[in-house]
């Protein structure tokens, strides 16, 4: 199976110059917590994830309308390719503990964005039985999870 079954293929996206509460926007109405950052003409030129708006607008000290997507976004997201195999794009996510792969085409053009609720929706659907084993996905996923749950342990000040 390729990423290209299960990708979300019209995803929201944002560009540099967008503000935050903008961004947010897109967020809440996208029902997403990531979107890719895209220049003129699709080219993917980074990324941002609702955790990032939240720990800008806490330390910052500035509004939302001041501060643009270029400040905080990623500037080299983890990208697959729309006919790359499912297993390897799961294998990604897993090594670099994320969550979310941004899918572009040969020029580096956003096609789609591919998630692990993606993959869960589609396993639960059934889609990808026979191509990918709940025993496989969850074992990634796992190491994906604990690298989360690690990570959020309390820290003290």
């Amino acid at each position: 199976m390729k990423v290209s079954d299960i990708m979300t293929s019209k995803p929201f996206f944002c560009r540099r110059e967008t503000d935050l509460g903008t961004a947010a926007e897109l967020l809440w109405n996208g029902n997403c917590g990531f979107l890719p950052v895209v220049e003129d003409g699709g080219r993917v030129v980074g990324a941002v994830t609702d955790r990032d708006l939240c720990i800008a607008l806490g330390t910052k000290n500035r509004v939302a309308g001041e501060i643009r997507v270029g400040e905080i976004a990623s500037k080299a997201p983890v990208t697959c390719a729309p006919g790359d195999d499912i297993r390897q794009a799961l294998a990604t996510m897993a090594d670099r503990k994320i969550h979310r792969l941004v899918v572009v085409g040969a020029k580096g053009e956003l096609v789609g964005v591919l998630s692990v609720d993606d993959m869960i929706a589609k396993e639960s659907g059934a889609r990808l039985a026979g191509e990918l084993s709940p025993v496989e996905l969850l074992g990634s996923l796992r190491g994906i999870v604990s690298h989360q749950v690690h990570a959020a342990q309390p820290q003290a000040a």
